[in-house]
């Protein structure tokens, strides 16, 4: 064997990131030790591989794995941490084999997937976020919906839609929204009733018209994501032809006087008379300069058709 001038560990190991197989096969024969040995950064032969040219990965840890190289818990969360935490998008060929490394060892939830999902999500690396999800949906328990709510709200905060919608429509965040949406008046599960609300107000706050229709599907949210967007006053918001058509949306589903109903509460953050007040009071709006906006200062109530002055108003905002 012929000795790189960085050494022998150094040199192995840059074939592997160059995916010389039959180079890396020639030096294990004389050398089996190497498949296990670490360089400087403590970086095993394994993790290596995941750098080495997409159509080599699979091919490079077949060899490694056939002279004995070992692979660990600590091995899966690095090599978890260096495919959500590259510059770079990993691909879905790579991905499969890494994947398919972890499920020859327990995959547990207490690896820390949630810490990669993150890192995942904010990569926008859409494949390996939806397999560390379901990975970590599988191993979870009730005790850990408050994770599991931390990981909807960043989705939606990456502002890249079809990574909100999968995580969206995954079993347990749709369960959620489905059982909340279906409300009334229940005073339970008051602590799950405000994350989801604040899954709704961040899927507002990303002006992703699209993730925000998800909630506007169920009568309970509706209310709130009308209010939100029909007196939305930002100029990127408010010259956006999605929201427009949004607004219209909810104006053709619901009365006037319900919407009316919304911003009185928004203002007022008290709970209405009617069955409908008391439902939007549940959201426990606060007073903000978009709500007190929609407020007209002529008939002294919430911009409503009853008003003259008000349709002029609406008309405009439209």
């Amino acid at each position: 064997m012929v000795h790189h001038p960085l050494g022998a560990v150094a040199a192995f190991h840059l074939l592997i990131r160059r995916g010389d197989v039959q180079a890396v096969e020639s030096v294990l024969a004389d050398a089996p030790h190497l498949a296990n040995a670490v360089d400087v950064d403590s970086v095993t032969p394994i993790m290596q591989c995941i750098r080495a040219p997409d159509d080599m990965v699979e091919p490079m840890m077949d060899v490694l794995w056939h002279h004995g190289a070992a692979f660990t818990r600590v091995d899966g969360t690095r090599l978890l941490h260096l495919a959500t935490d590259a510059p770079n998008r990993v691909s879905p060929r790579t991905l499969a084999v890494v994947f398919g490394l972890l499920g020859q060892v327990e995959r547990n939830f207490y690896w820390g997937i949630h810490v990669h999902l993150i890192l995942a999500m904010r990569h926008l690396h859409v494949e390996l976020a939806m397999e560390l999800w379901h990975a970590m949906e599988r191993n979870m328990t009730p005790a850990d919906d408050v994770i599991m709510s931390t990981l909807v709200l960043e989705a939606i905060k990456t502002k890249d839609e079809a990574m909100a919608m999968r995580v969206l429509h995954a079993p347990r965040p749709w369960a959620w929204i489905e059982r909340f949406g279906g409300m009334r008046n229940e005073a339970n599960d008051e602590v799950m009733r405000f994350e989801v609300v604040g899954w709704m107000d961040a899927a507002m706050q990303t002006v992703n018209p699209s993730v925000v229709a998800v909630f506007g599907e169920f009568d309970y949210f509706r209310p709130a994501v009308f209010a939100f967007a029909h007196f939305q006053t930002t100029t990127a918001v408010h010259d956006s032809g999605d929201w427009r058509r949004l607004c219209r949306r909810y104006e053709w589903a619901m009365t006037w006087h319900a919407s009316r109903a919304a911003l009185l509460v928004q203002r007022c953050r008290v709970g209405l008379p009617d069955d409908f007040g008391w439902l939007i009071a549940g959201f426990l709006f606060v007073v903000t300069d978009q709500a007190m906006a929609g407020w007209c200062d002529t008939c002294n109530q919430c911009r409503c058709l009853d008003c003259h002055h008000c349709m002029r108003a609406c008309e405009r905002r439209r």
